[in-house]
């Protein structure tokens, strides 16, 4: 065998033709072999992606988790979005196993104007946006308020979730722990807003402290309500 036909630091290679037999024909296809570059060349396109790639996979990796979810549709948003990675590598929600736990419903009894004001504050939030008009009626019946004082805290860290919650008003505070066992202020609720939903749907530990700054109200949902309404309707 030969090497010839060196362009774009290619090579092919081709049987040797015999000695004495004119001009080489072959029907062997050919084998190109790529050369690898060299030191001086300007690195591909594809390899400057995978390094980049590489590069941001280390920084989401540094970054902490987020238990706070807000669409960005109903006015407020947390001063700081922050990466929610762990939940891709969490337990996924299967539909069904929750198909034949239908449960009593929930009812809590509220004024036609809490129900006017809770319907406005989640009608915008993304995890609602496919239900339908009873289930959403199920969701608003299912809710049941919760008044909070400066230095509440709403959810902690580690703990099991329990409740998903949607802020009537009030302003807070969202922390998390860093490896120096101290909480770290990373973002803010400012009177709208909803969180908790990442322990419910993926059965992970609260990833965030969210501590009450200023008196406010939360609607809050319980687990096995809002899976058996908000996640089953997803799936669906």
């Amino acid at each position: 065998m030969r090497l010839f036909s060196r362009k774009s630091r290619s090579f092919t290679l081709r049987p040797e033709p015999a000695t004495g037999r004119g001009p080489e024909l072959s029907s062997v296809p050919e084998i190109r072999v790529e050369a690898p570059p060299a030191e001086d060349e300007e690195p591909s396109a594809t390899t400057t992606f995978v390094d980049h790639r590489r590069q941001q996979q280390r920084v989401e990796d540094r970054q902490p988790p987020n238990d706070c979810y807000d669409d960005g549709e109903d006015g407020a948003e947390p001063t700081q979005k922050f990466s929610r990675r762990k939940s891709v590598f969490a337990e996924h929600y299967d539909p069904a196993e929750d198909e034949d736990d239908e449960g009593a419903k929930v009812v809590h009894p509220k004024s036609d104007e809490q129900r006017e004001k809770l319907s406005q504050a989640v009608k915008n939030i993304l995890l609602f946006k496919s239900l339908d008009v009873p289930q959403m009626q199920e969701v608003i019946d299912a809710m049941f308020e919760r008044k909070v004082k400066p230095g509440d805290i709403v959810i902690k860290q580690g703990d099991d979730g329990d409740n998903f919650y949607v802020i009537a008003s009030g302003t807070y505070e969202i922390f998390v722990n860093t490896d120096r066992g101290q909480d770290k202020l990373v973002g803010k609720y400012e009177g709208a807003g909803s969180f908790g939903e990442l322990a419910l749907m993926y059965n992970m530990p609260r990833a965030a402290t969210i501590k009450a700054v200023t008196d406010g109200a939360l609607w809050a949902m319980n687990r096995q309500t809002f899976r058996r309404i908000v996640l089953q309707s997803a799936f669906q």
